[in-house]
């Protein structure tokens, strides 16, 4: 293991500014400098030797949850209801079973595994990660692990909670097809992880439905903040049909869409049908109320914290990776053509 004094020689900087990054004291540390010595702790896979006395300790009685953040959230990633009712769920779980909670989020994955290496916990919640991502969590920190949302896993054991997100995204493919809304569009941020899987299922609909399914079914947001998403809006609103209906992979980006058009004068479900994915509290506000695909937080993430806990008190559970159900919630954005 590196020292910190063999960081500051090779930085070509003195202990106590190496002591400083790592401690997060950098007021007087400018950023060139920060990020050569973060760049060689990341190098090096260096942990503070404080961390390192935590780490040899036992029963911390404190649970990890970190968030690996693939969304540019307009505020925070806890802004965004998914994230939010997660860890909402998870902390009264985590109390109740005589645990605290300990918390960090960021879309830098190099980020989490620096932190997380120094906490002294008894075991971890990962979110959102990739199978790659998850593994290598597991052996820096050789802590019990459970995923919620694990993606991209192939050949590994995993321990995670997810949804069958590509039959959720059927399902309400083949909904609105069947609806006469031969023209579906789905939003999405990203071809990976959940937004994936719901566009398999989208393809899967169209294909069951004996129709063409194109790339311009598909809009990508890209994850750049609200403008960029109005963009995209704008762009799709002058090739609105009769048939055309708008799904996106989160409700969020369904309720922002319907202000949208309903501001230049479109009629939903009149001139286009609107559907969501969550089943977020904010879905049955709105008016029309928000047809969406029904997902329960609140029991992905209980299963999630039992499966922890199974395996925090030293029962043999195998490796799984448990998939729950999606149920189509109809309301008044959409309508029969």
């Amino acid at each position: 293991m590196v020292t910190m004094k063999q960081l500051a020689e090779e930085a070509g900087v003195s202990i106590t500014t190496v002591s400083n990054v790592v401690h997060g004291n950098t007021k007087r540390v400018s950023s060139s400098t920060i990020r050569r010595v973060q760049a060689l702790m990341q190098k090096h896979n260096y942990v503070p030797r404080t961390a390192l006395r935590a780490l040899s300790g036992s029963g911390s009685k404190i649970i990890g949850v970190v968030a690996h953040g693939h969304k540019m959230h307009d505020t925070s990633l806890f802004g965004d209801h998914f994230y939010a009712g997660i860890v909402g769920t998870l902390e009264p779980c985590i109390r109740k079973a005589g645990y605290y909670l300990m918390l960090y989020a960021s879309d830098d994955v190099e980020d989490i595994y620096r932190m997380a290496a120094t906490w002294n916990v008894d075991g971890m919640i990962a979110i959102s990660f990739s199978g790659t991502s998850y593994q290598k969590l597991c052996s820096l920190c050789n802590k019990p692990i459970v995923g919620i949302d694990m993606y991209n896993l192939s050949g590994e054991e995993y321990y995670n909670v997810g949804l069958e997100d590509e039959e959720g995204g059927y399902q309400m493919t083949r909904f609105l097809l069947q609806n006469g809304y031969t023209n579906a569009l789905l939003f999405a941020d990203a071809d990976v992880g959940v937004d994936h899987h719901r566009w398999l299922g989208f393809r899967r609909a169209y294909a069951q439905m004996g129709l063409p399914c194109k790339k311009s079914n598909f809009v990508l947001l890209g994850g750049g903040g609200e403008k960029i998403r109005k963009r995209h809006y704008e762009e799709c609103s002058r090739k609105i049909g009769r048939e055309t209906a708008w799904f996106f992979v989160s409700d969020h980006y369904a309720v922002e869409a319907m202000r949208f058009l309903q501001e230049r004068g479109f009629s939903i479900p009149g001139d286009v049908g609107v559907a969501g994915f969550d089943d977020a509290p904010i879905s049955n506000l709105v008016h029309p109320a928000l047809t969406t695909v029904h997902q329960s937080i609140e029991n992905k993430a209980t299963a999630a914290f039992q499966l922890l806990l199974q395996r925090l008190q030293g029962q043999e559970i195998p490796p799984r990776d448990l998939r729950l159900p999606t149920t189509l919630f109809i309301r008044n954005s959409v309508r029969r053509l």
